[in-house]
């Protein structure tokens, strides 16, 4: 199976280099959510973690996440829904919210 290098090495590359710390989580979309928690399953077994310690995913109606999660996989529709929620609540999104 071909997983893009985008998907896998990148946010890995992004937590160990410093990215994730203060409590600051690494999002990646995928489109579908088969594909969000396949690579969410890989990438937690190349860390040798546990799927939903540092590594987790989160999908419609199925989330495997913690508070010790710092690379997140989630659909496209999450991502909005996240942004919606906080734009409602703070009154916008900031660039430090999300980085496209």
């Amino acid at each position: 199976m071909f997983i893009a290098l985008y998907c896998v090495e990148i946010p890995q590359f992004l937590f160990h280099a410093g990215f994730c710390h203060d409590g600051k989580v690494v999002g990646i979309t995928q489109p579908r959510r088969v594909a969000a928690i396949t690579v969410a399953k890989r990438v937690a077994e190349e860390c040798g973690c546990e799927l939903g310690q540092k590594v987790g995913y989160s999908v419609r109606f199925d989330d495997s996440t913690s508070n010790s999660t710092r690379i997140k996989y989630m659909t496209d529709g999450l991502l909005l829904r996240y942004n919606f929620f906080v734009a409602l609540i703070s009154g916008s999104v900031s660039y430090q919210d999300m980085i496209l």
